[in-house]
């Protein structure tokens, strides 16, 4: 498992660009002003920055304690015009948040980190109850071809989607890598559909390439 507390994974994060996708819907006002934003898996805040900058309040969340206090100490200064709430936690752990709260929802490199098939339906169940209607929600999420270190991932006997062999440090480190047709399904499922085409991207590592899904989905209405 990564030290998501160590300094300079905190650096690298915090110093990130905010997400393209997250970026061109803002420009294109595709977002509401005062619209609600739910920012799961926050690391070291960087959408979340972003998005109180031009006025969006919200609810930030990160299992990481580093990543927490950095996202905090950021957000500060916009806590008069775009106030936003950061805890530590899980991701799964959302049951205190309120129905139908948020109008766009961030799970951008998180979901991949549940460690089984069921936590992440419980994390997507959250979403679909959280999501006001016609929220929309960005995925970002690798996927189960990707080669980071030059051999194809291990599936994990007896689940869907979990797969083992993506990092050289922690080899036996669970990651939850559904496809992109399969992320589109569970999507569905749970009352999202997509807003444009899921799409893969490939992108080198040192030893072989990494894919990653990217998803735009719309909360189902009624």
């Amino acid at each position: 498992m990564p030290d998501w507390n160590d300094p300079d994974t905190v650096a690298f994060f915090r110093d990130r660009d905010p997400d393209a996708r997250l970026v061109r819907l803002l420009e294109a006002d595709d977002v509401p002003a005062g619209t609600h934003v739910l920012d799961l898996g926050c690391a070291a805040g960087r959408n979340a920055v972003h998005l109180a900058a031009h006025g969006y309040p919200g609810v930030a969340i990160d299992v990481s304690a580093a990543m927490v206090e950095t996202t905090r100490a950021r957000l500060e200064p916009f806590a008069a015009t775009a106030p936003w709430r950061v805890l530590r936690r899980p991701m799964d752990a959302l049951d205190d948040l309120e129905d139908g709260r948020f109008g766009l929802l961030l799970a951008l490199g998180v979901l991949q980190n549940a460690a089984s098939d069921d936590e992440l339906e419980r994390v997507l169940a959250h979403l679909a109850r959280l999501a006001a209607p016609g929220a929309r929600l960005l995925v970002a999420n690798f996927g189960p071809d990707s080669k980071p270190l030059g051999t194809p991932l291990r599936h994990v006997p007896g689940t869907r989607y979990v797969w083992t062999g993506f990092n050289a440090d922690d080899p036996g480190r669970r990651l939850t890598l559904p496809a992109a047709v399969a992320l589109d399904a569970l999507a569905r499922a749970h009352g999202f559909d997509p807003v444009t085409t899921t799409n893969t991207v490939e992108k080198p590592t040192e030893a072989g390439m990494r894919t990653t899904v990217n998803a735009d989905y719309c909360r189902r209405e009624g």
